[in-house]
């Protein structure tokens, strides 16, 4: 069971990576400057006083914002492992030097909570470390971002349902990032105010220039793994606040240029009346009132990927509707067909926001019979996402497609 060692593997591939990051930043800092050193070398080199590799190792420290020594390197880790003479005690004590190393260069802790382990068998740590020396990582490769993300979706779809609840399909995230680079180049801020894994923020950022990121998640395990997928899609994690907090209760006034979100479906929640709650969802049904956060922090957009239910259902839920079309919110409604999640069957919608629109129309995407069946899971092909973002972007009717006025709308159903 893959999603058992979870824990243990993604600080082993963070640390990987940072190890081959560093060692084949100087080896190249070096070799540009005419100096053969290999990497223990050069740090022996350098803690002798001697130039250039003094001060290129300073170089190199500085830029990338940690050390790590010669002895400390994945691969020297992976030596020691393969002979029976490495223990958690030896791991920690590396893990801790990097840290600290971190602190000391850039006076920040980020690297801190993703490189902590519980104990573990001192055999087993040894066959995870060389399991994962099998990983091909490359530090700067455009891919390791989706490799990463594959190593997710084994996690979830091993874990039965607890992982799927941070855990957003690549073709969704290659939809919403679709949508949101219809109308964007450059976001200065976007946000997922239910981030998970991070896989929509960083399916954005490969496909529009984003300045500053933002994310909120209740899930401790979440926060870590968003933060280990900015470093290993190469993003500066120094652009980035990521805190664990219950969105639901945050008081902030902060305002985003662009949010999207997929948050956990049909949460219960304490129901609140205030000024970000106007109208409180349901008890037993969170899913509008994320959106009503969302609407309280939005700047120009949002996307949010919801139950189907939310469309249709009445009571509170239906007034939210009402409301969101009174303010001329609601610019897109796109069903999609279920079993795309793991932790769940339920079809979902894809609902698009915009501030300040003048077009008082309703664009609806039946996309429903839209998907590609493999192993009991639906996903959308590349040509099946286009079409259906060919759709949005004409905003034209079709077979699948229909433009209302929002006055057609009636009682505020938006299952059309």
């Amino acid at each position: 069971n893959a999603n058992e060692y979870k824990d243990f593997i993604l600080p082993l591939i963070f640390y990987k990576y940072l190890s081959l990051k560093i060692q084949g930043t100087l080896t190249g800092n070096l070799s540009d400057a005419g100096v053969v050193y290999t990497y223990r070398e050069a740090c022996e080199a350098a803690d002798c006083g001697t130039e250039p590799a003094k001060a290129i190792l300073g170089r190199t420290v500085n830029n990338l914002g940690y050390y790590i020594r010669p002895d400390d390197l994945y691969c020297e880790i992976v030596k020691k492992s393969e002979e029976g003479n490495y223990s958690y005690i030896n791991l920690e004590s590396a893990f801790f030097r990097l840290t600290e190393s971190l602190e000391q260069v850039t006076g920040s802790d980020y690297f801190s909570d993703l490189l902590k382990i519980s104990r573990i068998n001192d055999r087993v740590l040894q066959e995870l470390i060389k399991v994962v020396d099998e990983f091909d990582l490359h530090p700067g490769e455009d891919d390791l971002g989706s490799e990463y993300m594959k190593l997710i979706n084994l996690f979830a779809s091993t874990s039965g349902r607890k992982d799927g609840e941070y855990y957003t399909p690549d073709c969704i995230c290659e939809l919403i990032a679709g949508i949101i680079s219809t109308h964007f180049d450059e976001i200065e801020s976007l946000s997922d105010p239910a981030c998970g894994s991070g896989a929509l923020l960083m399916k954005i950022c490969r496909n529009v220039n984003v300045k500053e990121i933002y994310g909120n998640d209740v899930n401790s395990s979440a926060i870590k793994m968003v933060k280990l997928n900015t470093i290993l899609n190469d993003l500066d994690y120094r652009k980035t606040e990521y805190l664990l907090k219950d969105t639901l209760l945050d008081t902030s006034e902060n305002i985003y240029q662009v949010q999207v979100s997929n948050p956990p479906f049909s949460l219960r929640w304490k129901p609140v009346t205030n000024k970000k709650y106007p109208i409180p969802a349901p008890a037993v049904y969170a899913d509008l009132a994320f959106v009503e956060h969302m609407v309280y922090h939005m700047g120009e957009m949002a996307v949010c990927i919801l139950p189907v239910g939310v469309l249709y259902r009445k009571g509170q839920e239906k007034k939210i509707r009402e409301w969101l079309m009174a303010q001329n919110l609601v610019d897109t409604v796109m069903l999609l067909a279920g079993n795309f999640f793991y932790n769940t069957a339920t079809p979902v919608a894809v609902i698009v926001l915009k501030k300040n629109r003048v077009d008082k129309k309703i664009l609806f995407i039946d996309g429903s019979d839209i998907f590609t069946k493999e192993r009991g899971c639906a996903y959308l092909s590349e040509m099946q996402v286009n079409s259906l973002l060919k759709i949005y972007r004409e905003r034209i009717e079709s077979e699948i497609s229909v433009l209302r006025e929002r006055d057609e709308v009636i009682e505020g159903n938006l299952y059309i």
